[in-house]
C-alpha cells in the first residue's frame, strides 16, 4: 500500500488531552498523505450535536474527494 496522495480524514473521541489527532496528522503529512484540513474531535461520548457534526464532517470529506 502506498501512502502518498492518499486522502485521509481524522476523527475520534478522547477523554484526556485530545492531541492524538494532531500527532497523526503530522505523521501522515510526513508520509505525504493528503490530510483533510478539518478534524472531528469529541470529548468522551458524542452528543446529538456531535453526531450531526460528524455527518457534516463526512459530507465535507466526501465532497473534497471530487
Amino acid at each position: 500500500m502506498t501512502v502518498p496522495k492518499r486522502p485521509v480524514a481524522l476523527f475520534g473521541s478522547y477523554g484526556w488531552s485530545g492531541e492524538a489527532l494532531s500527532h497523526l496528522a503530522e505523521r501522515l503529512t510526513s508520509l505525504k498523505a493528503r490530510v483533510f484540513e478539518q478534524q472531528l474531535k469529541v470529548v468522551f461520548t458524542p452528543t446529538e450535536d456531535d453526531l450531526e457534526a460528524a455527518e457534516a464532517f463526512g459530507e465535507a470529506f466526501g465532497t473534497s474527494l471530487s
